[in-house]
């Protein structure tokens, strides 16, 4: 697992905390427009980094996407 992996997973793991603690405190939830792309590249170098070297995972997205505005961004990163 490289360094960019261990990072990328800490910094989602600090992400769900920070939802987590906001949900419990019922404080306002931020909103921030979320590049798809970079979340789908995000998910695919995960998904490298779990299976085996045996499965191959391909990635075909348009570019300049617009960005989305989910009702919880980072929710996203939870499914």
């Amino acid at each position: 697992m490289s360094i960019t992996a261990i990072n990328q997973a800490v910094q989602r793991g600090a992400a769900l905390v920070r939802q987590i603690l906001t949900f419990a405190r019922k404080t306002d939830i931020l909103f921030e427009p979320t590049d798809i792309s970079e979340l789908i590249h995000e998910l695919l170098s995960m998904l490298e980094q779990t299976f085996s070297k045996t499965i191959t995972f391909s990635e075909s997205i348009e570019e300049s996407l617009p960005l989305i505005l989910p009702t919880a961004h980072k929710s996203i990163r939870q499914y």
